[in-house]
């Protein structure tokens, strides 16, 4: 996996670093193939090249753009896929995912559409992906230009609580059933309480498919099967209960008797049969692993090499073995 970085951000606001986040796939590969300032520039291509407000912005109410995975890899993770963003009003984003690459065209203010489409974000549903005010968020990005995964996580300047997410996971190769033809999750949200387990009420291990609703994970379930369904599939935390009946997760048992080192377990993909639908297991997580020691965001963790995580909410994410600024 060669993971590529852009750190210690301090965006303005949530256009400018949705604007970042464009920036970075683009400079490792992915490709805009359309896109609308909002107002007269749009069509085939990248007409989006500033985060301003005004002629060819992204901080014009309805502005968009679609990017597409670069091509070559290796299957499962190789293909065609696009994502569509568009910045709606007050700061409010609407997301949409294309396994096959089949947005066409659209309007200066119409986003294009797909068949094969899945509502990520938005689209009816007020969907804000920063939880804090202007100028206070810290961001980093992080590009795999092997899988074609990528994330984006921001917390309070000075390592206080988390402001967002976005992350498209491609999920262990070795987790998913030899015929998953999709084997990437979809996970945005911006609040105090991201990255965390289904113990302290997170929607990251939510089953909702109020979709357009800020905060679970989406994704398609047996897409190469007939009962394909593009639905939340949670993350599941491993937990018992203690004498008192309450349930305690993994996040919370502590360091490895051997080593000392905080200990860090998979996140597992499931839907329960409880959420209707289509249901079962969808694989484990390429990114994010659950904390077994509570740390601050930003703070950094060392598994096979040193400082090679680093802490967000209740899980440590790939890292590049430098100290970020908090």
């Amino acid at each position: 996996m060669a993971n590529v970085f852009t750190k210690n951000l301090s965006p303005a606001n949530n256009v400018t670093i949705i604007y970042d986040l464009k920036v970075a796939l683009l400079a490792s590969g992915w490709t805009c193939t359309y896109s609308s300032d909002g107002l007269s520039a749009f069509g085939a291509g990248d007409n989006v090249t500033s985060s301003n407000s005004g002629a060819n912005g992204l901080n014009n109410s309805n502005a968009y753009f679609i990017l597409q995975q670069p091509g070559g890899g290796s299957a499962p993770y190789s293909g065609s896929r696009q994502l569509l963003f568009q910045f709606t009003n007050s700061q409010n984003w609407a997301i949409k995912y294309s396994f096959g690459g089949l947005f066409g065209t659209g309007t200066n203010t119409t986003a294009p559409t797909a068949s094969d489409s899945g509502i990520v974000l938005g689209f009816g549903n007020a969907s804000q992906l920063f939880a804090l005010s202007d100028g206070q968020t810290r961001a980093q990005i992080m590009v795999d230009t092997t899988n074609f995964g990528f994330y984006l996580i921001g917390w309070k300047t000075g390592g206080g609580q988390t402001s967002c997410v976005f992350m498209f996971d491609p999920l262990l190769s070795a987790s998913l059933d030899p015929s998953d033809v999709d084997p990437f999750l979809i996970y945005g949200e911006g609040s105090s309480n991201v990255l965390s387990s289904m113990g302290v009420g997170s929607s990251y291990g939510y089953s909702s498919d109020n979709f357009g609703a800020q905060g679970t994970v989406r994704g398609w379930l047996n897409k190469s099967l007939g009962s394909a369904s593009f639905c939340s599939v949670p993350a599941n935390s491993l937990c018992y209960l203690n004498g008192s009946n309450a349930v305690i997760d993994f996040p919370g048992c502590g360091s490895n008797a051997y080593t000392g080192a905080d200990e860090a377990a998979p996140v597992v993909y499931a839907r329960c049969v409880t959420s209707g639908g289509t249901t079962g297991f969808k694989g484990i997580s390429g990114y994010a692993k659950w904390n077994g020691t509570t740390r601050s965001n930003g703070d950094t963790l060392t598994l096979s090499t040193s400082k090679d995580r680093i802490y967000f909410g209740q899980c440590s994410l790939p890292w590049d073995g430098s100290t970020p600024t908090v």
